[in-house]
């Protein structure tokens, strides 16, 4: 319905509610019955601001994103977005003569350089969504968008080709700049699961000499990272690993793209001298404390795991099918505290020799970590005989997570750690019936003899 101002995308982009159900599939048959509605873009060239029922949006006079206010819990965090870029060292400084490269981030300045202080703005309001279309410099482009009754907003970023006509190599980054007193602090994830806190300056099992301010307080954040003080939590949420700080009280900066010039002397004998450009997704959303965690989890999984999109041509799906193709395996939603992690049918396994199909592989992942505050941050039990509506499992052994080693034979080593008590064994849970518990950032590794139900 909306047009696109991007000459690097389609002309025409489309959207409409749709409904999936869990680890299934819906189709939707779209065709042409009215002339389609155009939306035209509206400049803006002062302060304004969108919203929907849940969250309000103000932009500053230059354009850039301002303040973030969510209507439903009345708060409002002076939020600032802008994008900024580290000039990358050629290692002919005097602190050392280590050039960035492919494996090495080292801005030669921790001062970084401003893009344009004004951005051109563009707003278009559709049905669905509303959306704000910025662009920086001839090579970053950014699309905000607010969904219709949603309350969060996403962040479209087109990046690339980074311009070098300067000869100066370039760390690209986007920074958001928070009221929140933070004190130095923000929080990761580790690989996906459990935050793990960073301080700036700080390492908790050394003395952290500073020789690279920069760098030196940049940390991997695969799908979130996040600001809390105040009882407020900033999360931001990425389609894709990236590495982030915050260099200054309330701020948080994510390296969007690179280019450089100079090789590191780290292997690969060229310089990381990238032409492409990248197109990254963010989500983006300020909630009480409490309500934090959920918003974090479950975004995570539908940002980093979104529906996959299958196109037919309208008259081969009609002859196939009078109606449209359905498919709905399980029996029900999974607890929303639960990820049907693995589902692999297999040959043969050593564990498991059947006479007819072979077993599947089946692993089930608790999403939440026991720090995490909400409700759903506690153990939780399903039937696997009641997962889906097709076959049931007559037999099932619990193994290793990489199904290698039978449970019940794994021997977990047990380490004697300095100036800590003694640690002992995990404990690992009994598989006694069909009904599995998991506890906060648990997975269990099920080998699975189905039968028809």
């Amino acid at each position: 319905k909306q047009a696109n101002s991007s000459p690097d995308a389609l002309p025409l982009r489309l959207w409409f509610r749709a409904s999936v159900p869990p680890l299934g599939v819906a189709t939707y048959l779209i065709q042409m019955e009215s002339p389609l509605e155009h939306v035209s873009g509206i400049v803006k060239t002062g302060s304004f601001s969108i919203e929907n029922n849940h969250v309000s949006l103000l932009f500053g006079p230059q354009g850039h994103l301002n303040t973030f206010y969510n209507k439903d819990e009345q708060i409002k965090l002076h939020l600032e977005q802008d994008w900024i870029w580290y000039n990358a060292s050629a290692g002919n400084n005097a602190q050392s003569n280590q050039p960035a490269g492919a494996y090495i981030m080292r801005p030669n300045s921790s001062v970084p350089f401003q893009f344009a202080s004004s951005v051109n703005v563009t707003y278009y309001n559709a049905t669905f969504v509303q959306e704000v279309h910025m662009v920086w410099n001839p090579w970053i482009r950014q699309i905000i968008r607010l969904f219709a009754e949603s309350s969060q907003i996403e962040i479209v970023n087109l990046v690339g080709p980074i311009g070098i006509e300067d000869n100066f190599g370039k760390e690209v980054v986007t920074r958001f700049s928070s009221s929140l007193p933070t004190n130095g602090e923000w929080f990761t994830d580790e690989q996906g699961r459990e935050l793990i806190l960073r301080k700036k300056n700080y390492r908790a099992t050394y003395d952290f000499a500073v020789t690279e301010p920069v760098a030196g307080n940049y940390v991997p954040m695969y799908v979130a990272s996040c600001l809390r003080a105040n009882n407020t939590q900033m999360t931001l949420v990425t389609d894709r690993a990236q590495s982030c700080a915050s260099l200054a009280d309330g701020s948080l900066e994510v390296l969007v793209h690179r280019r450089l010039l100079y090789d590191d002397h780290r292997g690969v004998g060229e310089p990381l001298n990238e032409t492409e450009a990248v197109c990254t997704r963010m989500v983006l959303a300020v909630d009480p404390l409490n309500q934090a965690a959920d918003r974090l989890r479950q975004q995570a999984e539908l940002v980093n795991n979104p529906l996959q999109l299958y196109f037919a041509n309208h008259s081969v799906l009609l002859a196939r099918s009078a109606t449209p193709v359905s498919f709905a395996p399980l029996r029900r939603p999974l607890p929303a505290n639960l990820k049907l992690l693995s589902l692999q049918s297999l040959e043969q396994h050593p564990f498991m020799q059947t006479s007819g199909p072979g077993p599947m592989l089946l692993r089930l992942a608790h999403i939440y970590a026991s720090s995490d505050a909400s409700s759903l941050a506690a153990p939780v039990s399903v039937d696997l005989n009641d997962l889906f509506v097709d076959f049931a499992f007559h037999h099932i052994v619990e193994t290793s997570l990489t199904a290698n080693q039978r449970l019940s034979k794994v021997k977990r080593l047990v380490w004697n750690v300095l100036n800590a008590p003694p640690s002992t064994a995990p404990t690992v849970s009994k598989l006694s019936n069909t009904t599995v518990t998991l506890h906060p950032m648990e997975i269990r590794t099920f080998l699975v003899a189905p039968v028809a139900n």
